[in-house]
């Protein structure tokens, strides 16, 4: 068997935006957002500054692309979540009665 050489360059795109959304969940939403810009920024740092292999750059454009993904999409759904009217029942784990409408019917 020959042993693979691991290739990190999608680790810190991903850790941005996992820690994006966590910290963003347990926290408060814009931290999503200012992890998402620093993961953006970061990226063209080690674009402008880091290491270059041949024609590749690293880890600098998938840090780019996964920036702004947690700048945009996924503090979006966070904010959503964190505005949501029934938050403050969950989070002190009340029974609530829900009354639901079809307005439509179903497809298929």
């Amino acid at each position: 068997m020959v042993a693979a050489r691991l290739d990190w360059r999608l680790v810190p795109g991903a850790l941005v935006v996992w820690l994006a959304g966590l910290v963003g969940l347990l926290g408060h939403w814009a931290l999503a957002v200012v992890i998402g810009g620093v993961g953006v920024v970061g990226g063209f740092v080690h674009l402008r500054h880091g290491p270059r292999v041949g024609a590749v750059l690293g880890a600098g454009w998938p840090l780019v692309v996964c920036g702004v993904l947690a700048v945009c999409p996924v503090a979006w759904r966070v904010r959503e979540a964190a505005v949501d009217p029934l938050r403050g029942e969950a989070a002190r784990a009340a029974v609530v009665e829900m009354r639901v409408e079809v307005a439509e019917r179903p497809r298929g």
